[in-house]
């Protein structure tokens, strides 16, 4: 189609005809008004689709993330984001299978409705993304005047989607009233996808919560607290949540594997203690270990490449039995509207940028890292 319609030109320039001739040519010529608008409507569609993508998902692009789906599959490594899907860039390969070794994972837009939360650990952010995580901050919070116009426009856009993209259809359609009755579908997705690419359905309940605290409750009634930065069509994004994560290791006596899908610890024990090694490069907070849903409380960080030693007395273990970590974090995320929804406000006021940098957990790591020193 895009050669048909580039070819006719060429056919007009070689019979010296002046582009206002071929202009008129075609707004009085059904098939040639046709062509045109089939394809000025097929290249404003893909332009809007190639540049449209999620803003929360927007937000976490190229940082290194957590995909948790619903059959409890978790999927770890940096974020490459397209309007089609994304590709999650393994933090090291993955050896399991003897035929190839594995890279990165591929998540598409259809399978975008098995996820159940999105996380973005802060001790897992790089010095160049947390600069680039408190310049997205900033930029909510304390918008500049063109921000804020372009997003109260934004919210009259998705306000009155439908009414915009039906004045569109009709205004276009009186610039040639008896040529363009054929070209009622193109116009309207031409408007459509206009109203499309303002990003989000504006809510004024949510609109008046970013930058507060808030709760956040799924369908199966799990609770996230938080701040509340963002929201789009499809996603609410928090910051500064505290989180817990629960992996099982084998106890081991050989050279650890590293893997995946999961914070790389090696466990191994001696006489008296289970040791616990950080094989990641940056700290990791131990909550709690256990056997069997018998935990014990460990409030230990584990700095990079270091280890720390629990009584083998406190967590009975035998040669064959695995051990539970459970992991806290503090993280930001996204989940699913569709799973989620705003329940509880839980503070006066909005809080300032700067404040939103911090966390209300930080007491809970220097707590531990005294536990450390000691």
């Amino acid at each position: 189609m895009l050669y048909i319609f580039l070819s006719i030109p060429l056919l007009f320039i070689n019979e010296n005809i002046s582009s206002s001739e071929f202009f008129n040519f075609l707004l009085n010529n059904a098939v040639g008004l046709s062509i045109l608008f089939i394809f000025l409507s097929a290249l404003f569609g893909f332009f809007v689709k190639a540049r449209s993508v999620d803003k929360c998902l927007k937000d976490f692009n190229y940082f290194s993330v957590t995909v948790e789906i619903d059959d409890s599959s978790i999927y770890k490594g940096a974020m490459n984001l397209y309007h089609t899907g994304m590709e999650l860039s393994f933090r090291q390969r993955d050896d399991h299978n003897k035929n190839y070794s594995k890279y990165s994972r591929i998540l598409y837009e259809t399978e975008y409705p098995k996820i159940k939360c999105v996380y973005r650990y802060q001790n897992e952010l790089t010095d160049v993304n947390k600069a680039k995580r408190k310049k997205s901050i900033k930029k909510t919070y304390k918008p500049g005047l063109i921000r804020r116009a372009l997003r109260k426009l934004r919210n009259i856009l998705g306000t009155f989607r439908d009414a915009i993209s039906q004045s569109f259809h009709l205004i276009l359609g009186q610039l040639k009233q008896t040529k363009l009755k054929q070209q009622n579908k193109h116009l309207k997705n031409i408007g459509e996808s206009l109203v499309e690419y303002s990003g989000n359905i504006y809510d004024p309940i949510l609109e008046n919560f970013i930058g507060r605290h808030i709760v956040i409750e799924t369908l199966e009634k799990k609770e996230y607290f938080g701040i509340f930065k963002e929201y789009s069509k499809n996603y609410l994004q928090l910051l500064n949540v505290q989180t817990y994560e629960t992996n099982d290791y084998k106890i081991a006596t050989k050279v650890p594997q590293l893997t995946a899908n999961k914070n790389d610890v090696y466990v191994s024990r001696s006489k008296k203690n289970i040791i616990i090694k950080n094989l990641e490069n940056f700290p990791l907070y131990v909550s709690r270990v256990g056997v069997l849903n018998d935990f014990i409380s460990v409030d230990r960080i584990i700095e990079p490449q270091k280890k720390i030693q629990i009584p083998i007395k406190e967590v009975p273990v035998t040669e064959e039995d695995v051990i539970t970590i459970e992991f806290m974090n503090i993280a930001d995320v996204i989940i699913p509207r569709a799973i989620a929804f705003v329940r509880f406000c839980a503070d006066e006021k909005k809080i300032t940028w700067k404040e939103a940098l911090k966390t209300d957990f930080q007491s809970v790591w220097q707590v531990a890292m005294l536990k450390n020193k000691s």
